[in-house]
């Protein structure tokens, strides 16, 4: 069935993929330049049919920006989880371009199916923002998600895509205990505690209009550690080469030996939790962790010696120690 008019079309949206009501997204708060992704909700009918993002106001005018039987491209890319039957959109490059989509599943022997939402490009602080997208936890503990809003932003709710909603100051979603806390200036914190496996999913942060995706990934937590490890380096191979990492509440798959010609250089990953995201990183040359001395730190500027960069999206800061020499003999990060 087509819709000619904006009244039917919003009709028609609310029919699509079966959810009554769902709690999905319509309108995004974007900051120019940056990117977003948007997960959009389907019924199990559709698990096998091919999805896609079309561009534009209007549904029976709208041009695909990308499918999932197509290849990605740089400003679009699309992925479909079909256990919780939710395909993701990302939107690269953000412009005043941006505005009109429509998330779209593709009927071989009818109409396709399909309902839009509107992003909102600002050229400054975006409306309503979370500090990332994508957020990790463990089974059985907690996590805070803090919300970034402007004054006045009406009701102030946490979502569970195609579920439902908590207000302040609590409740749970799908057995998951949830507390909402507005004192802080601009946010609002969400915290979840006695995560779930089946907590893992898609999340909305909610200020009046306004929504924010979330997805949150929860993990068995591991073994509790803390624990040093030490660089020793020859006069022909660097051996012993063991990364100090002090984990609270964590302890990762992470570098523990490795072996490389003295004069070469050799970057590490280092693992951190996601309540550091924001801290500052840094590698520390010395056997003992209380009186080492720092070579390199994120809120500073790197060396030819020794580098460090920080990738906050999967929560691994790399440290380059270059010209090796047997004077690299300990360090702790």
């Amino acid at each position: 069935m087509f819709c000619y008019v904006l009244l039917v079309l919003v009709l028609c949206a609310e029919e699509i993929f079966a959810f009554s009501p769902a709690i999905r997204v319509s309108e995004v708060s974007v900051k120019a330049g940056g990117s977003i992704s948007i997960p959009c909700l389907y019924s199990s009918q559709y698990t096998n049919h091919v999805k896609y993002l079309c561009k534009g106001y209007y549904w029976n005018y709208c041009t695909f920006a990308v499918r999932t039987d197509q290849k990605n491209s740089a400003k679009f890319s699309i992925s479909d989880d079909k256990i919780q039957r939710i395909f993701t959109v990302t939107v690269n490059e953000l412009t005043n371009d941006d505005l009109y989509y429509w998330c779209g599943v593709e009927i071989n022997d009818g109409a396709d199916d399909g309902y839009p939402f509107h992003l909102s490009v600002t050229t400054g602080t975006s409306s309503l923002y979370v500090d990332n997208q994508e957020e990790k936890a463990f089974l059985g503990g907690e996590i805070t998600i803090k919300c970034h809003h402007q004054s006045n932003p009406g009701e102030m709710r946490w979502c569970r895509m195609g579920s439902s909603c908590v207000t302040q100051p609590s409740g749970s979603i799908n057995g998951t205990e949830v507390t909402i806390d507005t004192n802080g200036p601009n946010v609002f914190s969400v915290t979840m505690r006695g995560l779930k496996t089946e907590s893992s999913g898609w999340y909305l942060c909610v200020s009046g209009n306004l929504q924010f995706p979330v997805r949150l990934t929860v993990t068995e937590q591991p073994n509790t550690s803390k624990y040093y490890t030490c660089l020793k380096v020859t006069q022909e191979y660097v051996s012993e080469l063991h990364v100090i990492l002090l984990c609270e509440r964590e302890m990762f798959i992470r570098v523990s030996e490795v072996s490389v010609k003295a004069g070469g250089s050799i970057s590490i990953p280092c693992l951190y939790s996601s309540q550091y995201t924001n801290h500052v990183k840094y590698l520390c040359k010395g056997f003992y962790w209380i009186s080492c001395t720092y070579e390199v730190r994120t809120d500073q500027n790197n060396s030819a010696k020794f580098s460090l960069s920080d990738d906050k999206i999967p929560k691994i800061f790399t440290v380059t120690v270059n010209e090796l020499t047997n004077d690299d003999s300990y360090y702790c990060i």
